[in-house]
């Protein structure tokens, strides 16, 4: 073998090295799918909107029978439900909708055809025709006529727009029967009567919130997730108002909440229960016009040991109320909850199971009537295993689970706050060089680090991008929230009774995994939990596994450990689709691109390091020499917008520095800024900015990168310019004195 080619054997190998410790996220197969990428119904109608002028939104209004009264975001607003609605009769929407009353039908169209309409509680996927899933069409008249109603349902399948589209209905009567304005009249009453003064003085004081409605959630993550969704269903709110629909929470200011709280306005609250039993007792939000309570997962807030505030606030209820209960689990709190107190029993209207059996068969029924949309619930295949990992190597095979299984989001379940906080910084450390995130959520962390988890964890392109996102969490991520895409859950530990050992608990196991294979997942999803045999831990594991089959018919199957081999062919494939990905995406760039001067650096590198000369080179080892090249290139960490260009004087990506040098001119009789500004002139370059002589004695200064090209041709142009010992150019670098 000639010097070079070994050369050349041994850096191949040593980049092989440096791919594999990079350990990205996405080990897949070197094939990928393509998926065409519809643009959203809502966005085109949208941008086509803003565009017009504010006489031409009028003239459509107009010709549509419709008001113009108001600002240009309202006659926009007005024309997208318009626009909304059409595209459902278009779309030929579910006759389920019908028993929707026509302005929450449009809310649901506008809603599911809007950019974020794939979000929590969405009935279905954007691009669509609007539908209501098996749950919501189930629960919608018991609880829109008032009603008590307890609803079971697994986790993704619809739960929060169950109850919220009835109660906006509701409230949508409410309106139209003058309910809401009575309320209002009654506030300033009371007002005149106790407090004596005029209400619309704005020295009036302020008055408790009195909603119509109040949404109890277990934690602030998922208060925050309703509200959100609440706001795009009440009936009578608008965009210059946010007081219609109110989240509270724990870990921010109570005055924060206070003020957004309004006498007249507030209709609807959202909130944990701590924050709402403060805000009672502070006097800023009051129940004695409550009509509707909703307990959100209430086999949590019945638990009245944790939950204290929650029956603290019914047992204060003076006022007949509806009340309905949310569960994706069943326990005896709540079946003895809901016998005693709600007087409901199975089998009767307000008590509304759905299960995953009914839901397969709602999914075959669907397909015969020839609508476009399916259920979605059972669509995305959920495998469950159990794995014997000793604790101190969990992280170690989480790590290579991560490895092999390439998942896109991954949530890790540990049992304790120190041992989240332990686990993240590890898999952090693990994965520094890769295309793996690591996300960290637990309740004592404060409320921003919360959402800017949660946030972080749900944003992005993880698909396309074949990168992986890994949320180690402790139970607070187990309940309610809608995270996309999930398709990993690992819990390290068998799931158990609080505070004992050898215990198991099924409704914490069912939560937990029901992050995986929600809405919005596309591949296939993984539950693998950790088991320690030195813990005896592999009888509890067994006794999970058969009663999980006897409550959810959910097979919990043993899985091997990945071994060495299988982590180090992912390895190999990751590595691989790196190298094509990052050489298809050179070839359709121009020749100014970033990666093409990153691959041209690095040849001339390696041409000098391994002392090998173009020339002499054959077709084999120019081609092994540039696929070298290009694979240290995908590995590089190197920003390739940096690459691009920028000002070597301010690093504005937008400038670039050209230099000029003349014969005979050096440091010790450097250039002065006043003959350079008269040359430049000369070439007809317009104003020019700050010119600075740096340490060789040639003047730099920074312009435009399109102006920078016109002056440096017209320079190459003239013939006198060269002729008279100048030089110009853009430099790669520069010495400042």
């Amino acid at each position: 073998m000639k010097p070079s080619s070994l050369f050349l054997s041994m850096a191949m190998a040593a980049v092989g090295v440096a791919l594999a410790s990079r350990r990205s996220s996405a080990f897949t197969p070197i094939h990928h799918h393509r998926r065409l990428r519809h643009r959203s119904h809502g966005v085109d109608v949208l941008r086509a909107l803003e565009e017009l002028t504010v006489p031409e939104l009028k003239d459509k209004l107009r010709s549509a029978g419709e008001r113009v009264s108001g600002k240009k975001s309202d006659l926009i607003n007005r024309l997208e439900l318009l626009e909304a609605a059409k595209f459902g009769d278009d779309q030929q929407c579910d006759p389920a909708l019908q028993i929707l009353p026509k302005p929450i039908q449009e809310l649901l169209v506008k809603y599911v055809s809007s950019p974020k309409g794939d979000e929590v509680g969405s009935a279905v996927p954007n691009n669509t025709p609007p539908k209501l899933l098996l749950v919501q069409e189930k629960s919608f008249p018991v609880i829109s006529n008032g009603n008590d109603a307890v609803i079971f349902s697994p986790t993704g399948t619809g739960k929060s727009l169950a109850f919220i589209l009835p109660l906006a209905a509701r409230l949508l009567g409410w309106k139209h029967d003058g309910t809401l304005e009575y309320r209002n009249q009654a506030q300033k009453r009371r007002y005149r009567k106790i407090q004596n003064v005029n209400v619309d003085s704005p020295s009036a004081p302020s008055e408790a919130a009195t909603p119509s409605i109040l949404v109890v959630e277990p934690s602030r993550e998922l208060a925050r997730q309703v509200g959100k969704v609440w706001s795009k269903f009440h009936p009578t709110s608008t965009k210059a108002s946010s007081k219609h629909v109110v989240t509270v929470y724990g870990g921010v200011p109570v005055a924060r909440h206070a003020s957004l709280l309004s006498s007249t306005k507030t209709d609807v609250v959202v909130g944990t229960p701590g924050r709402i039993k403060e805000l009672i007792r502070e006097k800023n939000l009051s129940t004695e016009r409550l009509k509707s309570i909703v307990l959100d997962e209430a086999d949590t807030l019945l638990d009245f040991k944790d939950s204290p505030e929650v029956e603290w606030l019914l047992q204060g209820m003076k006022e007949d109320y509806q009340l309905v209960l949310a569960s994706a689990t069943v326990n005896k709190r709540v079946e003895d909850f809901v016998g005693e107190v709600m007087e409901l029993e199975v089998g009767e209207e307000g008590y509304i199971v759905v299960d995953g059996d009914e839901l397969m068969l709602r999914d075959r029924a669907v397909e015969g009537t020839g609508h476009q949309q399916q259920e979605k619930i059972s669509a995305v295949p959920v495998q469950h295993f159990s794995m014997a990992v000793s604790a101190y190597a969990r992280v170690t095979v989480l790590s290579d689970i991560v490895v092999t299984l390439a998942p896109r989001r991954g949530i890790v379940f540990a049992s304790s706050k120190a041992e989240v906080e332990s686990v993240a910084q590890e898999l952090s450390e693990r994965f520094s060089n890769s295309d793996v995130s690591v996300l960290v959520l637990h309740g004592d962390m404060v409320q921003s680090a919360r959402t800017r988890a949660v946030n972080g964890f749900r944003g992005g392109d993880v698909e396309s991008k074949r990168v992986t996102r890994l949320l180690v969490a402790s139970d607070v991520a187990a309940r309610g929230l809608d995270l996309p895409a999930v398709d990993l859950v690992v819990q390290f530990g068998v799931p158990r009774e609080s505070g004992k050992d050898g215990t198991f608990d099924c409704e914490l196991y069912i939560h937990r995994t029901g992050r995986a294979g929600r809405f919005g997942n596309n591949r296939q999803a993984n539950v693998i939990t950790f088991f320690d045999r030195g813990q005896g831990e592999a009888k509890t594991v067994q006794r999970l596994t058969e009663e999980m089959k006897k409550l959810k018919n959910i097979d919990i199957l043993p899985r091997q450990l990945p071994s060495p081999s299988d982590v180090l062919a992912a390895s190999f494939e990751r590595s691989q689709w790196l190298c094509q990905d990052f050489s298809s995406q050179l070839n359709s760039e121009g020749v100014e691109s970033g990666r093409k001067k990153l691959v041209e650096f690095y040849l001339k590198r390696l041409q000098q390091d391994l002392s090998i000369n173009s020339d002499s080179m054959t077709s084999t080892e120019e081609t092994l020499l540039n696929q070298l090249a290009i694979s240290m290139a995908s590995t590089s960490n190197v920003g390739l917008e940096d690459l691009n260009g920028r000002s070597l004087l301010t690093a504005d990506k937008r400038d670039r520095t050209i230099r000029i040098r003349r014969d005979g001119r050096d440091a010790g009789e450097p250039l002065s800024p006043s003959e350079v500004t008269k040359l430049i002139k000369g070439l007809r370059s317009g104003k020019l900015g700050r010119i600075m002589i740096i340490a060789d004695g040639s003047a730099v200064f920074d312009c435009g990168s399109r102006r920078a090209k016109l002056i440096i041709s017209a320079a190459n142009a003239d013939p006198n310019f060269s002729a008279d010992g100048w030089h110009i150019d853009i430099p790669e670098s520069i010495q400042v004195s």
